[in-house]
């Protein structure tokens, strides 16, 4: 958020140093940050650490083969304009399809599905808040994430958890999105979670996503979150964190997985439901 701050402020520069220095550091970049840093390298000129940086990354799959192509940005505009880019283009062609040719295309294409009915069906709730949501659409929510468990889990029981490896970095992502929207099965989201971890562990699924559950099946399970990612509305219409271990060492914890600060997440929630948020 720091990195994004800087970019937005006009200082890319500073948004490429930041970013660099938690790859250095083997920090969670989120999901996208590979590209903004190729941005703000290729914004102040530096071509060449632009296409090393992105050729680092490149092999884990993270970024996109349509928006490294396509999504225009000054930076990402000036670095396709470079004589190496044609090198840089084929090499992420070749790369995405021997990635492609190894994954479960069915499965992913599935996921990707789902996760875009998951998305659709909640699109009024940052529509101006909750409070425009009556019970007939919480059943229309509530009926999608049953149709999702209910095809999810014995997929997962039979085949474990599907990582980038199995249906690619968005894949993967997708299969999380179902796994926390399924509150109405706690049981289900506590095994998800632990066989979720061993992709972790493997750098095939991502960190932050890993935080947002586990938050979910404490709370479940009556135990206090970790990182602090859930909230509720209280009646006065004021979002507030749930109970959370550690709050010393909160802002530790968030960072070490790719979160953003407490105070860049209370602002992100505060645009997106577009009500108060302590």
């Amino acid at each position: 958020m720091d990195a994004l701050a800087a970019y937005t402020a006009g200082d890319p520069a500073r948004c490429g140093e930041i970013l660099l220095d938690m790859e250095a550091a083997g920090g969670a970049v989120p999901t996208s940050g590979e590209l903004l840093t190729a941005e703000c390298l290729s914004a102040t000129g530096r071509y060449d650490d632009a296409f090393a940086y992105l050729r680092r990354q490149l092999p884990n799959g993270r970024i996109a083969l349509d928006e490294l192509l396509g999504k225009s940005r000054p930076g990402l505009d000036a670095l396709r304009a470079q004589p190496e880019w044609a090198a840089l283009r084929a090499e992420a062609q070749s790369l995405e399809a021997a990635r492609a040719a190894t994954l479960d295309s069915a499965l992913r294409a599935e996921l990707l599905a789902r996760a875009a009915r998951d998305q659709a069906v909640r699109s009024t709730m940052t529509d101006g808040g909750t409070a425009r949501l009556d019970q007939s659409d919480w059943e229309a929510i509530a009926a999608v994430d049953r149709d999702n468990v209910a095809w999810l889990k014995p997929l997962i029981e039979s085949r474990g958890w599907p990582d980038s490896d199995l249906v690619g970095h968005d894949g993967a992502k997708a299969a999380w999105l179902l796994v926390q929207h399924a509150d109405h099965d706690p049981a289900f989201q506590r095994d998800a979670l632990a066989r979720m971890q061993v992709a972790v562990e493997r750098g095939r699924a991502d960190r932050s996503d890993f935080a947002l559950l586990t938050d979910r099946v404490l709370l479940a399970d009556g135990q206090p979150q970790r990182y602090g990612t859930q909230f509720q509305t209280g009646e006065d219409g004021v979002m507030r964190m749930r109970p959370v271990e550690d709050p010393d060492g909160l802002e530790a914890r968030r960072a070490a997985v790719g979160l953003p600060s407490m105070a860049d997440y209370r602002q992100v929630l505060r645009e997106g439901y577009g009500i108060p948020v302590e």
